[in-house]
Protein backbone atom coordinates (compact mmCIF):
# COMPACT_ATOMS: atom_id res chain seq x y z
CA UNK A 1 0.00 0.00 0.00
CA UNK A 2 1.55 3.48 -1.16
CA UNK A 3 0.80 5.89 1.79
CA UNK A 4 1.25 8.54 -0.81
CA UNK A 5 -2.83 10.32 -1.91
CA UNK A 6 -3.48 8.37 1.19
CA UNK A 7 -6.96 9.59 2.61
CA UNK A 8 -7.57 8.40 6.02
CA UNK A 9 -9.68 5.68 5.62
CA UNK A 10 -10.36 5.79 9.37
CA UNK A 11 -9.80 7.80 12.16
CA UNK A 12 -8.16 6.95 15.00
CA UNK A 13 -7.45 8.35 18.58
CA UNK A 14 -4.14 9.23 19.40
CA UNK A 15 -3.90 5.51 21.38
CA UNK A 16 -5.19 3.49 18.36
CA UNK A 17 -3.11 5.41 16.68
CA UNK A 18 -0.06 4.65 18.30
CA UNK A 19 -1.21 1.42 18.80
CA UNK A 20 -1.43 1.11 15.15
CA UNK A 21 2.53 2.52 14.92
CA UNK A 22 3.67 -0.48 16.99
CA UNK A 23 3.75 -2.67 14.18
CA UNK A 24 7.12 -2.67 11.84
CA UNK A 25 5.41 -3.45 8.50
CA UNK A 26 3.42 0.15 9.24
CA UNK A 27 6.13 2.06 10.19
CA UNK A 28 7.43 3.91 7.34
CA UNK A 29 3.47 4.60 7.07
CA UNK A 30 2.66 5.88 10.20
CA UNK A 31 5.73 8.26 9.46
CA UNK A 32 3.79 9.40 6.18
CA UNK A 33 0.62 9.55 8.32
CA UNK A 34 2.05 12.26 11.07
CA UNK A 35 3.20 14.32 8.16
CA UNK A 36 0.03 14.69 6.37
CA UNK A 37 -2.01 14.82 10.15
CA UNK A 38 0.69 16.77 11.90
CA UNK A 39 -0.02 14.12 15.24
Amino acid sequence: AKAKGLKRPWLPGQNDYRTFCMSDETERVCQKLEEITNI
